[in-house]
């Protein structure tokens, strides 16, 4: 079985008990979507392949992703691009509201309860997992090759005011300031 893309939830029918193969490929347009919703430069690839069935009550999902990405670096703004495969171990189960005293508290869950998800009326979209799954696997401080970093830490150095010496000393965010905090004292004793 072929679902076209990211194209929306699929009906609770589609699933059966016997395990179902699904390969998702992300067009063009979806990647961009995806790509513009999670802060990135550019998605190249990504697919997924997965085993879907009906057990439970719900729907369980089970298989994995690759990913071609291209992430801005979080010192340079430079272009870093990934390559990422995660595996996906999902199982949608109807939502149970529970009242009493538990229900007001904090709830426990078990360590295999920790991949549960609810279960849209609506049905379960494939296509929203592997994009929720691929934002989880985003590295939060991509960056880029070490020249690259160094530059620029060089000329946020420059823009604060601070001498270039080569990047030996850790450049500090209130370089800038202490200078110019010197010179106020300075004038303000003159004064």
């Amino acid at each position: 079985m072929s679902a076209g893309g990211f194209a929306g939830p699929l009906p609770l029918a589609r699933f059966t008990a016997q395990p179902r193969a699904l390969h998702l490929q992300a067009d063009a347009d979806a990647r961009a979507r995806i790509a513009a919703r999670f802060g990135l430069v550019a998605i190249d690839h990504l697919a997924a392949d997965l085993l879907v069935w009906r057990a439970d009550g719900g729907v369980t999902v089970e298989g994995g992703f690759t990913a071609g990405v291209v992430q801005c670096c979080a010192v340079s703004g430079a272009p870093v691009p990934a390559r990422i495969g995660e595996r996906i171990a999902v199982r949608f189960r109807p939502l149970v509201l529970r009242s009493g005293p538990a229900a007001a508290g904090e709830i426990e869950l078990d360590e295999e309860e920790l991949d549960l998800l609810p279960l849209p009326a609506e049905g379960v979209d494939l296509g929203e997992l592997v994009a929720q799954s691929l934002a989880l696997a985003l590295d939060p401080y991509p960056l880029a090759a070490d020249d690259v970093v160094e530059a620029a830490r060089r000329r946020l150095a420059r823009k604060a005011g601070a001498p270039d010496d080569g990047g030996a000393a850790p450049l500090s965010p209130f370089a800038g300031l202490k200078g110019r905090s010197q010179a106020q004292k300075a004038r303000s004793s003159k004064a």
